[in-house]
């Protein structure tokens, strides 16, 4: 299970999805949508990519960090978090 992230839904279903499927849609600026068949709650998880030199001065110019976020539709609730692949 190394390669699975959860999440748990607002009604209390755990929805699990691919690290590499997510890993994939980045390179692609794409946006993962889980969409729960209990509830309906959408959720949104994508990043931004940026430059990692604007966050460490001592990464190299091609380092790449992904400015995480994610955003529940109803709730409009926006999380953030970085990390380099």
């Amino acid at each position: 299970m190394r390669n699975l992230e959860l999440r748990i839904c607002k009604c209390g279903r755990i929805h699990f999805y691919s690290t590499e499927l997510l890993n994939s849609l980045l390179e692609e600026d794409k946006e993962l949508v889980l969409i729960c068949s209990h509830c309906g709650d959408v959720t949104h998880i994508g990043a931004d990519k940026e430059p990692m030199q604007f966050w460490v001065e001592t990464a190299g110019e091609d380092e790449i960090c992904f400015n995480m976020y994610s955003w529940n539709e109803e709730s409009g609730e926006i999380t953030e978090d970085r990390f380099n692949p």
